[in-house]
C-alpha cells in the first residue's frame, strides 16, 4: 500500500484517516467508498480529510 496516499481521490496527504464500519454488510448504497470497501472487504478505508467529510455529509 503506497503511503500518505488516499484511497478514494489518490492524493498525496500527511494526514489521513481511518473510516470504519463495524460490519460490511451495513454497508448500504451505490457510493464510491461504499463500493470500494465492499470490493475489498475491507471494514476500514483511508482517507483524506476532505473525503472523509464527503462519507459522512
Amino acid at each position: 500500500m503506497e503511503r500518505h496516499t488516499c484511497e478514494l481521490c489518490r492524493k498525496d496527504c500527511r494526514n489521513l484517516e481511518i473510516h470504519q464500519v463495524k460490519k460490511l454488510k451495513d454497508l448500504k448504497g451505490n457510493a464510491e467508498w461504499v463500493l470500494l470497501m465492499r470490493k475489498r472487504r475491507r471494514k476500514t478505508l483511508v482517507v483524506c480529510p476532505e473525503c472523509h467529510k464527503l462519507i459522512h455529509s
